[in-house]
């Protein structure tokens, strides 16, 4: 029972956690994404779709060292807040005036 219990907890994605970097936080993510899309429209197309392939290849280019799975949960975290939506393979920037 004991060992079933640590392989899920290996397995488990965690959000916040004290002992990684925290340059790797998927808060910290969100920032440098909502930062670079939201400060600079032009990135953006007019109804602030983002492919969500060029989202993992820009957050790679500014650290390469960030690992896919806190990108992926910091995606989740703005989709949690409702900062932004889905729609296969395009991520929407909400317009929050």
């Amino acid at each position: 029972m004991k060992k079933i219990k640590e392989e899920i907890n290996e397995k488990s994605p965690i959000l916040f956690d004290k002992h990684s970097s925290i340059f790797s936080s998927p808060i910290l993510i969100c920032y440098i994404i909502l930062k670079q899309y939201v400060s600079n429209p032009k990135l953006l197309k007019t109804d602030k779709k983002i492919s969500i392939y060029t989202l993992f290849n820009d957050v790679k280019k500014i650290n390469s060292k960030i690992p896919s799975q806190q990108i992926y949960l910091s995606i989740l975290l703005m989709y949690s807040l409702g900062l932004v939506e889905f729609q296969r393979p395009y991520l929407i920037i909400k317009n929050h005036d």
